[in-house]
């Protein structure tokens, strides 16, 4: 929640108390926008010193640029993450300085901050600068000025504001030991704020919080919002760059794109492509090689009469060879399993030109001839819906036990995890997970989105919020399930909301991690927090 959503009529007060090397934090007053109310993020019972009659709520923030409640478990303020230590403490420390941030929504409401040393004498000392800003009437204490108190004195700022008055707070340093900080309002009641760094996360974006690929899929080439010559590819590498150390071409390197004829292969586009890459530190995942849908499915295939398996192996050799060494990763095999209920061939496999002419063995080949011409590259087969722990679970590992056993060189499953608000289930995704990385096999999270639309018509805020749980469910439950040595990376299936493949007109979607406006959600967040473990 930022602060312009703020109504009118409310005081913002801003306090700072840090150590003397930290850097100062700019806080600015904060804008009035009628109509909205300050709501927690999650219903839960306030603690006696915000229920009584300053009737407050209480906000941290580093700049105002970057605000969180103080009833969240976790909170990042300029790239950092911080975690409550108990849910009723207020968030206090942020870059070696203290913050908090509070708002009166009448008049008369006081605000105390003590500070004090917690090392028993001799740890702390205080340079406090006081001043109004702003444009408010009322009364603080001390009076705007700079002040300098001793190791053990306690620390007394008070603010007792007019109705809709404005003050840009307190800010100052501390030596020593300064936790814990204590809170008074209206009277004797105080919380104690005692929070920590929690990761060393400084701003580096996602994939500096993980030790695996944290990638996206992205449009090239000719197509609609390329990120690398369109005119939204400056905001999309604004977002890219910072946040994700792999990527993966939604459509350019598809059989369609790279095979288009029997005797013609046109790299021209995924070159381009996977060069803009490298050029920005970003690795490739190659997909894919092998896929069932009309689409994409060159038309010479699809009624081929020579012999299908040798035309196959030089679709596979000739893709992989192109790009060895550039490529890290490819899908080899993309979706090759029957759903659910659907008619198969060999038990397991959806009917499709590969399955007909070749049954199992396409996939054994495929895999065969790919490791032939790269003995580096990882060989992954990708589906979706095998995380949901349904027939096509079961079926999944059935064809990498067979893929196993006949010796065929597989490295990993990818789990595309197109999923929704409310399905699958988190237990159902973790244990499918495992029973792969329980057979010796990289896995990777391949094309996560988490769709919203099952069950709202809008972005609302509960939305967000569950959005930023679900992601942060799912991607711990990935921790959890792979051991370090088998994570190979989790990507999303797109950069912002706008161009995600689930959005459609008449039927709007909020699947991924960025807005409309290139903006985070508060699924970053949750993306974070299980990164770091919070």
């Amino acid at each position: 929640m930022s602060l312009q959503y703020l109504f009118s009529g409310m005081l913002g007060l801003a306090i700072a108390i840090g150590h003397v090397h930290a850097a100062s934090a700019t806080l600015k007053s904060a804008a009035s926008s009628a109509g909205t109310t300050c709501n927690n993020p999650k219903p839960m019972t306030l603690p006696t010193v915000l229920n009584g009659p300053a009737n407050v709520c209480l906000f941290t923030a580093g700049t105002i640029d970057s605000v969180a409640s103080r009833l969240a478990q976790t909170f990042t303020i300029n790239g950092v993450s911080y975690t409550n230590v108990a849910s009723n403490q207020m968030p206090a420390r942020i870059n070696g300085n203290y913050y908090i941030r509070y708002v009166a929504k009448q008049s008369g409401a006081q605000l105390q901050v003590n500070g004090t040393d917690n090392g028993g004498g001799g740890g702390a000392s205080y340079t406090l600068t006081v001043n109004t800003g702003g444009s408010g009437s009322g009364t603080i204490s001390p009076a705007p000025g700079n002040y300098s108190y001793k190791a053990g004195s306690a620390v007394t700022l008070t603010a007792t504001p007019l109705q809709g008055s404005l003050f840009s707070g307190w800010s100052g340093a501390a030596s020593g030991t300064t936790n814990p900080l204590t809170i008074t309002m209206n009277g004797n009641t105080s919380l104690t704020a005692n929070f920590s760094v929690q990761s060393s996360d400084t701003g580096g974006g996602l994939k500096s919080l993980a030790s695996f690929p944290i990638g996206v899929a992205v449009n090239a080439g000719s197509e609609n919002n390329s990120i690398i010559n369109s005119s939204t590819s400056a905001r999309q590498q604004t977002v890219v760059f910072p946040n994700f150390n792999q990527m993966t071409a939604g459509n350019i390197m598809k059989m369609g794109y790279l095979h288009p004829q029997e005797n013609t292969f046109t790299f021209s586009q995924a070159d381009d492509f996977v060069s803009f890459a490298n050029a920005n530190g970003i690795d490739v995942h190659g997909h894919t090689l092998i896929w069932h849908s009309d689409y994409q499915v060159p038309a010479f295939m699809t009624n081929y009469s020579g012999d299908f398996a040798a035309m196959l192996k030089n679709h596979v050799q000739t893709i992989v060879s192109h790009f060895q060494g550039r490529v890290v990763s490819w899908d080899v095999v993309n979706e090759a399993l029957a759903d659910d209920g659907q008619p198969t061939v060999n038990n397991i496999l959806r009917s499709s030109v590969f399955s007909q002419r070749m049954g199992l063995d396409f996939i054994d080949q495929a895999f065969i001839n790919a490791r032939a011409v790269d003995p580096q590259v990882d060989l992954f087969y990708n589906d979706y819906n095998i995380e949901a722990g349904g027939q096509k679970t079961a079926n999944l590992l059935s064809l990498i036990d067979g893929m196993k056993a006949r010796g065929v060189p597989i490295t990993g499953v990818g789990f595309q995890m197109h999923v929704t608000i409310d399905w699958p289930s988190i237990t159902a995704i973790e244990s499918s997970l495992k029973a792969v990385a329980d057979r010796g096999l990289k896995v990777k999270i391949s094309e996560m989105d988490v769709s919203m639309k099952s069950a709202y018509t809008s972005f609302t805020a509960e939305a967000a919020t569950r959005q930023q749980q679900r992601y942060h469910d799912i991607i711990a439950a990935y921790l959890r399930a792979v051991p370090a040595s088998q994570r190979a990376g989790i990507t999303v299936w797109g950069v912002w909301d706008t161009d995600s493949w689930i959005n459609q007109p008449g039927s709007p979607d909020w699947p991924l991690l960025f807005d409309a406006s290139f903006q985070p959600k508060p699924a970053v967040q949750g993306f974070k927090d299980a990164l770091l473990g919070n």
